[in-house]
């Protein structure tokens, strides 16, 4: 897709910076420059990751300025080499001040115009799919995903749009800010996308408040109502998410165990 695979990177000096399930990531040096070289996974279709399109998203959001360089970007995904980028990820205290959510709001506006043809995510079809043969589930959890889906179904249908659908402190570097790591990005509702920001940065009503307000000054229109109640559909993505990591890895447990508690406890408002 992108460029021509590089001799030299078999042979590039590496360093192992994040060992995940659905990738693994280093630090390439080679010839005095540094890159960002990914291998994936060889079914990342598992984890519902779908390559086809993260290679299209990637020649679509090129052009925006949020993207380090792609030298290489193999046919069947499983490799991917960038240009390293040299700049802190952000904290969750800018995450969530007036210039971080403001940012937010100018990143969202500019990956939501587009429409490149990719796969659309249905939210109903999705947390059925996360939710699928996961047994020993607590009720309030099944009763929560009972009420979403019907809610799910009974909202009025929006434009599609590019949702990367993972923007958190993590994935956003320095200033400017780079937006990484486009493994889940779909066409989708933009009211999840800023919904799943405002979890990701535990926003108060009043910071949700000022991300809407900033997406909608850049003339793009969004149902507050919709991204508020869009708060507890990401919740539960995020618990079933959470359960299959849990039983497909040994590590970080209690890190996921953790997490699983602190949605619980806004699950049972629903």
């Amino acid at each position: 897709m992108l460029g021509i695979r590089p001799d030299w990177l078999d042979h590039a000096e590496k360093q192992l910076i994040q060992q995940g399930l659905t990738n693994q990531a280093y630090r390439l040096s080679h010839e005095g420059r540094f890159y960002f070289y990914r291998r994936s996974i060889p079914s990342p279709e598992s984890v519902f990751i779908q390559r086809v399109s993260e290679s299209v998203v990637l020649q679509t959001v090129s052009s925006l300025g949020l993207l380090p360089d792609v030298y290489f970007y193999a046919d069947d995904g499983q490799e991917i080499l960038m240009s390293w980028i040299n700049e802190p990820q952000w904290d969750a205290v800018y995450f969530s001040s007036n210039e971080g959510i403001s940012q937010l709001a100018g990143v969202c506006s500019l990956i939501h115009r587009l429409e490149p043809p990719i796969h659309q995510l249905s939210l109903s079809n999705y947390l059925n799919q996360l939710s699928e043969n996961l047994y020993q589930i607590p009720d309030q959890v099944e009763k929560a995903k009972r009420s979403m889906l019907i809610w799910l179904q009974q909202l009025t249908p929006v434009k599609p749009v590019l949702c990367h659908n993972d923007i958190n402190p993590a994935n956003l570097l320095g200033k400017k800010p780079w937006l990484i790591d486009w493994e889940y990005a779909a066409l989708g509702d933009p009211a999840f996308e800023l919904a799943s920001i405002a979890n990701a940065g535990q926003f108060t009503e009043s910071q949700l408040s000022d991300l809407i307000r900033a997406y909608q000054e850049a003339d793009l229109d969004i149902d507050p109502l919709r991204v508020s109640q869009m708060r507890y559909v990401v919740d539960l993505v995020g618990y079933y998410w959470c359960e299959r990591m849990l039983r497909l890895r040994q590590e970080n447990q209690s890190q996921y165990r953790s997490y699983q508690a602190e949605l619980i406890q806004r699950i049972e408002d629903v």
